[in-house]
């Protein structure tokens, strides 16, 4: 078994901001509990008809979109402790094809403590923390701001999935599939963009 890698807990966010509820707007199957919207895709597109049927356009590879690279560059340079727990919950669900609330389910959790614990983690409880880093296959550890950690996660592995796309709402896509920005440009000449400045597609079969 791999030994595990090392999540740096040198600050604490001690005041978060209170985030609004969110309603949602669909009636289905989905979503039975406010914030199940986030994979949801009919609820991301709401209003709009989600077309399953669109083919698959990979993300462009390599930062040839330098506007939003820098956006990127400093979100993550806002990232903070309580922040990165959030991240990293993404990553694991990501990694295993997971939605928040099989993710909670797995590990005894109510979905909305776990989507609280994704939005920011300063007001959780340290043993809650280290229960979901350690699904993750990291451990928490208190180190010396100049002590490398080898394994530790660094804030380059986040990007824009995670850190700026947003639906219309403001609410993050969901880590369950690729998501690519639509410059202004191409949504004036693509009008089944739909004005979306983000794309999510629906992961295809593995």
């Amino acid at each position: 078994m791999p030994a595990p890698q090392t999540l740096g807990m040198a600050s604490v966010d001690r005041y978060p901001q209170e985030q609004p509820l969110i309603t949602c707007p669909m009636e289905c199957e989905v979503c039975v509990e406010p914030g199940d919207c986030e994979d949801c895709l009919d609820c991301l597109y709401w209003p709009n008809v989600v077309d399953d049927d669109a083919p698959y356009v990979a993300p462009a590879r390599g930062r040839s979109l330098p506007i939003k690279s820098a956006e990127i560059e400093a979100a993550r340079r806002r990232v903070v402790t309580s922040k990165r727990v959030g991240l990293i919950s993404r990553r694991l669900r990501r990694i295993r094809g997971l939605s928040q609330r099989r993710l909670a389910a797995d590990l005894g959790w109510s979905h909305a403590s776990l989507g609280r614990m994704e939005m920011d983690a300063s007001a959780i409880s340290l043993s809650k923390v280290e229960t979901l880093v350690q699904q993750a296959g990291y451990r928490i550890a208190f180190v010396a701001e100049s002590t490398p950690v080898p394994g530790e996660i660094t804030d380059d592995g986040w990007e824009a999935a995670d850190l700026i796309a947003r639906d219309r709402a403001g609410r993050r896509l969901s880590p369950l599939g690729p998501v690519t920005w639509n410059p202004p440009e191409d949504l004036r000449q693509d009008a089944s963009l739909r004005g979306r400045e983000w794309t999510w597609r629906r992961p295809g079969p593995d």
